[in-house]
């Protein structure tokens, strides 16, 4: 309970401290590894995040916040085949949890198991969710060749509160489906919205770029530098 509430007050390493010497009063401590190991996957160590979590795994091995970290420090190390197999354990045991779904997807996605991540991203779209996990779920349909689906999700949300955001991202399914129409019009109405979305430059410009036409790809990626200063979009453009 000390690790918890130094972890509450952001003091991470005295945190990991406390749930150290926890373990080391009772190593069948499950609650104190589960929390060690979210320490250490946060902070990026995943090979020391790994042998907590399956020390805990012998211990209860299918405590669902366990195989939850293990699929998560899996992926962290870079053992994309057993994460792949962790995060079906780990969603079996927690059905509900759509991010955990959602990133179940994206590794079945890198690991070209395309037909497995459609599978699983028709149940986040689904299922009752948030704007920022519907949007993610439906651009990753894309990725995965899926880009009607992606259409059709953001369809249904622009139709409801139409952002410049959500119309780049719309256009960005376009785009990957061979629609470039569709894109620009999306990319263009962005704009008519927020003449300074830097993303709609960026994207825009790319798309003017892969038509040929050279003069104007390059005005909108020049306006992209201009809006995105201190983006990700200055940098790309």
């Amino acid at each position: 309970y000390l690790g918890v509430a130094l972890e509450g007050l952001g003091e991470t390493d005295a945190a990991r401290a406390a749930y150290e010497q926890a373990i080391s009063l009772d190593s069948r401590l499950v609650e104190a590894r589960i929390n060690l190991s979210g320490i250490l996957i946060d902070a990026g160590d995943g090979a020391r995040g790994l042998t907590v979590v399956e020390e805990g795994l012998q211990l209860a091995p299918d405590d669902p916040a366990l195989l939850m970290n293990h699929a998560l420090a899996l992926e962290l190390v870079g053992d994309r085949t057993r994460a792949v197999a962790a995060y079906a354990k780990a969603v079996e045991k927690n059905p509900g949890d759509l991010t955990l779904r959602y990133a179940f997807a994206e590794n079945l996605a890198q690991a070209g198991q395309t037909d497995e991540a459609q599978a699983q991203i028709a149940k986040v779209l689904d299922a009752p969710k948030d704007l920022q996990l519907t949007v993610a779920a439906a651009q990753l349909s894309s990725k995965v060749g899926d880009h009607a689906t992606c259409v059709r999700v953001l369809d249904g949300l622009v139709k409801g509160q139409a952002t410049p955001d959500l119309y780049v991202r719309r256009g960005r399914c376009k785009a990957e489906g061979g629609d470039v129409k569709g894109a620009e019009a999306d990319y263009r109405a962005a704009l008519a919205q927020d003449a300074n979305f830097a993303g709609a430059h960026f994207y825009l410009g790319v798309l003017l770029k892969g038509q040929g036409k050279t003069a104007e790809a390059k005005r909108s990626l020049d306006k992209a530098v201009e809006t995105g200063k201190g983006t990700p979009f200055e940098e790309l453009a």
